[in-house]
Formats: structure tokens, sequence, C-alpha cells
């Protein structure tokens, strides 16, 4: 019996070839690239690259069209209450720093990754995962299948898998901003949607650090009004993984530390 394997392969192989023409010829053509960004998400509906490309071209293109795919109503929040396996979410929020206080794959400014100014660690689903990182993990997917289930059938396709078929998290990583730090723009292309999730963060604007989804458009563009958030201490923030945001510098007295989860990706409608 012939499975379906190749036609998977062919796809996204046809898809990374659409990404690659179209930013070719974004900055000169961005109806072109649009073409091409347009094929690549048929082909990969749940890559967040082609979608975020895509409201790119939009974008340049000034076409209304990009607030379907920068749709800001996407973006959910909610402050958590419960901890599975403590008494409190003050209490799993304390283990969370205490552990991450110990961390030895902390690294400042680490290459490669959207934190400026601040530290980061690896993936905490790697290796050995503690009951704190385990409670809080559970609590953030079971969020996630929550939003997902919700939005079937919107956001163009992007949201289309049962919740019963949702894969796992792919990763979860830690973020301590320093004053003076920030997040630069950038979205999560590995992810299907994603999370933040603020263990310890200032209750007042004043200390800046508001997590911001935009996307800056070229000079001449044409671009989507912000979202801005503001940082508490146990809220949660849910998004479309391809939704690009930032934060806006810190400058609280004492650090603020977030998580960000990535919902692994569902297979492609070709597998």
């Amino acid at each position: 019996m012939q499975t379906s394997q190749p036609r998977t392969v062919d796809a996204r192989h046809q898809a990374w070839a659409h990404l690659q023409h179209g930013d070719r010829v974004l900055e000169h053509a961005p109806g072109r690239a649009a073409n091409h960004y347009q094929r690549a998400a048929a082909l990969a509906p749940h890559d967040p690259v082609a979608r975020g490309k895509l409201g790119i071209a939009l974008q340049r293109l000034r076409s209304p069209v990009a607030r379907s795919v920068f749709d800001y109503r996407l973006v959910c929040s909610r402050r958590l209450s419960t901890a599975p396996g403590f008494g409190s979410l003050s209490a799993l929020n304390r283990a969370l720093l205490d552990e991450l206080a110990g961390r030895p794959d902390l690294f400042w400014n680490r290459p490669g990754v959207a934190t400026i100014g601040g530290l980061q660690t690896r993936n905490l689903l790697e290796g050995q995962v503690s009951l704190a990182v385990a409670s809080i993990a559970s609590l953030v997917w079971n969020a996630l299948a929550s939003y997902v289930s919700a939005l079937s059938r919107r956001a163009g396709g992007f949201f289309d898998v049962a919740p019963v078929m949702l894969p796992g998290l792919r990763r979860v990583d830690a973020v301590i901003v320093a004053a003076g730090g920030h997040q630069r723009e950038h979205m999560h292309d590995y992810g299907y949607c994603s999370a933040v999730y603020y263990v310890a963060a200032p209750g007042h604007p004043g200390a800046g650090g508001q997590l911001i989804f935009h996307k800056q458009s070229q000079p001449g563009g044409w671009s989507v009004e912000p979202l801005v958030i503001h940082p508490v201490t146990g809220l949660l923030v849910v998004f479309p993984s391809y939704l690009f945001h930032c934060t806006t510098r810190y400058s609280g007295t004492q650090p603020r530390v977030s998580l960000a989860f990535d919902l692994e990706r569902p297979r492609w409608s070709h597998s």
C-alpha cells in the first residue's frame, strides 16, 4: 500500500521553494511575492513563516487583507488561578523562580534569539523536567488546546485541526530581562500556536516591558494598528505563532521573568 509520505515531502519542498522565490522579489515586486507566499501557505497551511510573510507582502501592497492575517483579535489573555501539584499559583511561581536561578544554561544575549539585554535558557523540556515546569506546561497545553478548539475554521484555515489531534509542546524557554532590556520584533517560526506566561512582572505600565503585537511596515507601506498588552504576574497570553511581536524597553527594578511556549505543528493536510 502506498503511503502519503512522498506527497508530504514534495509539498514541503514546493512550499519552501515558493518562500524562497517570494523573498527574492519582495522588495521590488510585492505582488509577485504575495502570490508565492499564498501558494506556500496553501501547500503548508500550518506553517507560520508562510502566513507571516504573506502578511508582510500584503502590507507592502497596502491591502486591507493584511488585517485578516495580522488579526490581533486572535490574541487571548487571561490570569491563571490554579497550579497542579502546588498549593497556589504563587507557590508555583516561586518554585519556577528558584529553579531558574540555578539553571546553568542561562545565557546573556543568547545568539539567534530575540532577547536583548537579558538571559535566556535552552528548551526546558529537554532532559529531566521538574515538577514546576511540568505543572505550568500542563496548564499552558490545556489553554492552547482550548484556544485552537475555539478558533477552528477561523484564521484562514490556519486553525483547522481538531483538539484531539493536537501534538504536544515543542519547547519552553525562560526569558529574564533586566532593566534596559527588551525583545526585538520576531515570530515563532517553528510553532503552531504560542504562549507567554509571566512568572514575575511589574503590575504598572510605567516599568515598560509591554508586549506589542505589530509588524513594522517599510517606508511607504501600510501598517496594522498594534495591540499592546501590559504584563503582570500570572498572566498567560496565547496567540498564533505567525504574529510578529516585540516588547518595549523594560525599566523595572527587579528582573521580568517569562516563559515562552510553542505548540508543535500538526501534520499538514497533505500527510
